[in-house]
């Protein structure tokens, strides 16, 4: 298991258990818990919560640059469905070259407003094929306006959007499925399936 992913699980544990240390977690250093000799062991996590835990941190990126980048870095999303290259800019595209991946909620979608946790990221590439930034949109809630996607891009070392309904996101997304020339439908250009 990656490290990252370890120690949220690790976390998880810690504060189900109100501060008690999960044997599975001992080795852990990355995960800050306490090794004073103190804590006990934690009796009350199963295999199966932790199992959900896991899916759940691998299938819903955070929201807020301070997660969202060391979950990036940690790849996460490349165990979704990905597009198998990089492809070339899209009609109407605002991201250059990309590749996008989609988790399990948006790659099995149909037509229809996309579920709760539908998310996506696209790997956005300079001349080269290193990836230079990021933009990730995850459904938070019901409805068909940009008020229920989380939007973020950044761009090399600069944040271009971080929020809820972020109307530069919002504004070009709204178009997806308007007319022949916009493709998907409700604020989803292209899933990876």
């Amino acid at each position: 298991m990656r490290n990252g992913l370890r120690s949220l699980i690790c976390a998880v544990r810690l504060c189900a258990g109100g501060g008690l240390l999960s044997s599975a977690c001992a080795d852990d250093t990355a995960a800050g818990v306490p090794r004073d000799g103190s804590a006990d062991v934690l009796q009350t996590a199963d295999a199966s919560s932790v199992d959900r835990v896991a899916v759940t941190v691998a299938q819903t990126p955070p929201q807020g640059r301070a997660a969202l980048e060391p979950w990036l870095a940690e790849g996460h999303y490349r165990a979704w469905k990905c597009e198998p290259g990089i492809s070339p800019p899209r009609p109407n595209g605002a991201h250059g070259r990309t590749r996008i991946c989609s988790n399990d909620l948006a790659s099995s979608h149909g037509s229809g407003e996309y579920a709760i946790g539908a998310a996506a990221v696209k790997e956005l590439y300079s001349s080269g094929d290193a990836i230079s930034g990021y933009a990730v949109s995850h459904k938070l809630a019901a409805g068909t306006s940009g008020a229920a996607w989380y939007w973020y891009e950044r761009i090399g070392s600069s944040i271009v959007a971080d929020g809820v309904n972020v109307g530069l996101c919002s504004g070009c997304h709204s178009l997806a499925g308007k007319d022949a020339s916009h493709q998907g439908h409700d604020f989803v250009y292209v899933q990876a399936r």
